[in-house]
């Protein structure tokens, strides 16, 4: 791993929740924006982590993806974003 992260420096990092429950309106501080994502993360339970180990010439050389525990009999949710990531390939 410490040699890939040598020649590979750039970790980029993906993440899916189950949608937005708090909408912010499009032109709010940047304080308000902060203060909803919060609350959104807060209430939600991650689905899915990825992650990328790439360069400066965007050569990959690893890409991770976990899927977690997620219920939707039982989890919190946006109908919405679960027909957008099952549409994409999250299965559930």
């Amino acid at each position: 791993m410490e040699d890939t992260l040598h020649d590979y420096p750039i970790v980029s990092v993906d993440v899916e929740f189950p949608g937005c429950f708090r909408l912010t309106p499009q032109h709010a501080a940047e304080e308000v924006q902060f203060a909803d994502m919060k609350h959104n993360v807060d209430i939600t339970y991650l689905i899915q982590l990825a992650s990328t180990l790439s360069n400066e010439k965007d050569t990959v050389a690893a890409i991770l993806q976990f899927n977690l525990e997620f219920d939707l009999d039982r989890d919190l949710h946006a109908y919405e974003s679960i027909r957008f990531l099952k549409a994409h390939g999250v299965g559930f």
